[in-house]
């Protein structure tokens, strides 16, 4: 399963949204023969010993080689699950991916998880934007996301202010030809476009 040696390492898929501008669940929507959610599970199993998935409806994902997991606090977006991932997973660190990015780029998640040690967030920064749903993180950001989520709904990123994070530059993830790794699919048309890379790419 994992080829990172002795570092236990947890992969926390996140599938939890509501997939209202899709108009359909987009986690089970197959692309090449297989579901998205399926597609990034194969990807993450490759690096982590420990598979979760964050989502309320546990009988959807039957059958997938990962744990689902619920909310603990409701609500919250993509923070809620990430709690909810990191609260319930047997390792200190986690990479955390959303289901709907079906171009993962192995390399540069090997490379994160490199540098990871000594590190709280280990984040991509493109365009001077961080990427949270493409991270990872430690049992020690639980405290604080739930602290977070106390105050209502928030952004990811509101919470790094309070732990140890390290950027992951742009002229990195160029290194890796990883642009792509953040491609995600949250509309018909981005739908059409996945599609669309994956027919030039073969």
């Amino acid at each position: 399963m994992a080829d990172q040696g002795q570092m236990g390492l947890t992969g926390i898929v996140l599938a939890g949204g509501q997939s209202r501008r899709m108009g359909r669940n987009k986690a089970l929507m197959a692309l090449e023969g297989q579901t998205l959610i399926g597609r990034v599970l194969d990807k993450v199993s490759s690096l982590c010993d420990e598979l979760i998935i964050s989502a309320n409806d546990a009988d959807l994902y039957a059958g997938l080689p990962a744990r689902v997991v619920p909310d603990i606090v409701p609500r919250r977006g993509a923070l809620s699950g990430i709690h909810a991932g990191l609260s319930a997973m047997r390792n200190e660190m986690a990479l955390v991916v959303a289901c709907d990015m079906p171009f993962l780029n192995l390399r540069l998640l090997r490379y994160m998880i490199v540098i990871a040690p000594g590190y709280d967030v280990i984040v991509p920064r493109v365009g001077g934007s961080y990427e949270p749903l493409h991270a990872m993180y430690s049992v020690n950001c639980i405290a604080p996301i739930a602290q977070l989520m106390d105050q209502g709904p928030r952004r990811v990123i509101d919470f790094y202010k309070h732990v140890q994070v390290r950027e992951v530059a742009q002229d990195k993830i160029a290194l890796f030809e990883a642009e792509l790794s953040f491609v995600n699919v949250n509309t018909p048309q981005e739908w059409v476009d996945a599609q669309r890379l994956i027919a030039q790419r073969r």
